[in-house]
């Protein structure tokens, strides 16, 4: 059976717009990240921001009734800003590289992220988590658990900043 008119059309259209909201929300973070980059070097070319200090712990819970094992993968660190960046109020764009997944069933992945960064330093979180199969989940085909573990590896990385103010030390200086 054949959709209404109206019904195709607003399918359409919602899939054109949702792809052109998409794409201008990429195409803005990638011009946001890359004018940030250039204009920090450009302004001080001392400035940059260095991930440090990255420990990465994975914990075991034991089963529930309904679900296997869950297990998770926990980083933390903070990026440090050095030069001109150690002052100041930052937003600092960082990725979360996932090049090893807990789980056998998940491809590896990068996601982006923002940290607010306060005289020099930022928070950086970031995390992995999967549930192992039971016995029936394996026996059903069931997809949304691990069948195997595997041995996770991740790390962070900067991809560029943004200065909103001085700090109050540097206020009375001239650009």
């Amino acid at each position: 059976m054949q959709q209404p008119f109206l019904v195709q059309h607003v399918d359409r259209l919602i899939a054109v717009v949702s792809a052109a909201v998409a794409l201008a929300g990429g195409l803005t973070f990638e011009l946001l990240v890359g004018v940030s980059h250039r204009s920090a070097i450009a302004r001080e070319p001392s400035e940059s921001w260095v991930v440090r200090d990255v420990q990465w712990t994975r914990s075991e819970w034991p089963p529930e009734p309904s679900m296997g094992t869950h297990v998770s993968y926990d980083g933390t660190g903070y990026v440090a800003g050095q030069g001109g960046a150690a002052t100041g109020v930052y937003l600092v764009f960082v990725q979360l590289i996932r090049s090893q997944r807990l789980s056998s069933r998940l491809l590896p992945d990068t996601i982006l992220a923002w940290v607010p960064a306060l005289e020099g330093k930022g928070q950086l979180v970031g995390q992995d988590w999967t549930f192992t199969c039971t016995s029936f989940e394996r026996e059903t085909g069931f997809e949304g658990c691990a069948p195997e573990l595997k041995e996770p590896a991740a790390h962070f990385q900067v991809l560029g900043w943004l200065r909103f103010m001085k700090s109050p030390t540097e206020k009375g200086h001239n650009d």
